[in-house]
């Protein structure tokens, strides 16, 4: 069997798959619906979209759908009244709500009156994929779901709450702004190469968020001192991993992210801190964060040195893999930058 024979019964059996899977998005910012379109649209489904909640009831009373998207906040028909109507129409039907910032009270009354679950601005794309594919799937029990999207619900409001910790300190520090977020970006990056599951690659994009949320904790002299730190001044700087892992393990829903920040910093001969672990014993995702956290600090400018340019900073990954860096994760890393 030749290779485009392949790819055709490929493409036929994804096709096959997807074909009765059909999404509506009801959103009023066309930028969401646009984005939401196209990813989903990559992941094989059918999309379609409306710009408003009567206009989604009308293309659910014209059209069959096996799952809405919609958003909490519209102009005219808000969310809340648009699932009351779509209910009426077809019970059945999954609709995952689209939160944002200070919404919570209504996704919660969302849930109860039959939202299936709901999705947190700003998104997270991998959320979006599985929380969809669960909603879908006919053999999830209405309890299970309940409880999960409960649990999920105070999850995200606990992480909008540290992402604003986070803006709080990019304010503080202009020179780190965004650098949380492409750690993170690169980090899902390696994970996904590796095949690492939806749930561990949820969990590592939590942990590249957050992983520098103990720096609240340093002053404001130390972080954007111009010349070199003390001895002191470095003790103080190596205590955020410490206090970052504190911070989100007294909220008890970021038990998986902890260890990831508390080990970011490790390094793979057992020289780095808080607790020299090596080699295996440094979490999996904790080392994947590490190769990603040194390049994104390496090519972004910082108060004591300037920008360094890509093909430096690739050359230090490479000489310091099997010292600080996993071996195998900085060659996977090395081959997407």
């Amino acid at each position: 069997m030749n290779n485009e024979l392949v790819n055709l019964l490929t493409r036929e059996l994804i096709s096959r798959r997807y074909m009765s899977h059909k999404i509506l998005i009801i959103d009023d910012e066309p930028e969401i619906r646009e984005m939401l379109k196209l990813f989903l649209t990559k992941l094989g489904y059918e999309v379609t979209t409306a710009q408003s909640g009567y206009q989604g009831i009308e293309k659910i009373k014209s059209e069959p759908f096996s799952l809405v998207l919609c958003d909490v906040m519209m102009e005219g028909l808000d969310g809340l009244k648009t699932l009351a109507e779509i209910k009426k129409i077809n019970n059945s039907l999954p609709i995952i709500m689209i939160s944002g910032l200070g919404t919570h009270d209504r996704i919660i009354q969302a849930l109860q009156n039959g939202a299936s679950d709901f999705i947190a601005k700003p998104f997270n794309l991998i959320q979006i994929k599985r929380i969809i594919q669960q909603a879908i799937k006919p053999e999830v029990k209405a309890s299970d779901k309940d409880s999960s999207s409960i649990a999920h619900l105070v999850r995200e409001s606990y992480l909008g709450l540290l992402r604003m910790m986070i803006k709080l300190l990019e304010a503080r520090d202009s020179y780190i702004k965004d650098h949380s977020t492409r750690v993170a970006e690169y980090a899902v990056k390696i994970a996904q190469l590796l095949n690492l599951s939806e749930d561990t690659i949820e969990v590592i994009n939590y942990a590249g968020i957050l992983h520098d949320i103990g720096k609240i904790g340093v002053s404001d002299v130390i972080l954007l001192k111009p010349t070199k730190l003390t001895i002191q001044e470095w003790g103080e700087i190596k205590m955020h991993p410490t206090i970052g892992s504190m911070i989100v393990g007294d909220l008890r829903l970021f038990r998986a992210e902890e260890p990831l920040i508390r080990h970011h910093h490790e390094w793979y001969d057992g020289t780095g801190y808080p607790d020299s672990l090596k080699k295996e014993d440094i979490p999996l995702g904790a080392r994947i964060i590490s190769v990603a956290d040194a390049y994104d600090a390496m090519t972004s400018p910082r108060p004591y040195r300037a920008v360094m340019d890509n093909n430096t900073a690739k050359n230090i990954i490479k000489e310091y893999s099997n010292k600080q860096f996993d071996p195998k994760l900085a060659e996977v890393f090395l081959s997407i930058v």
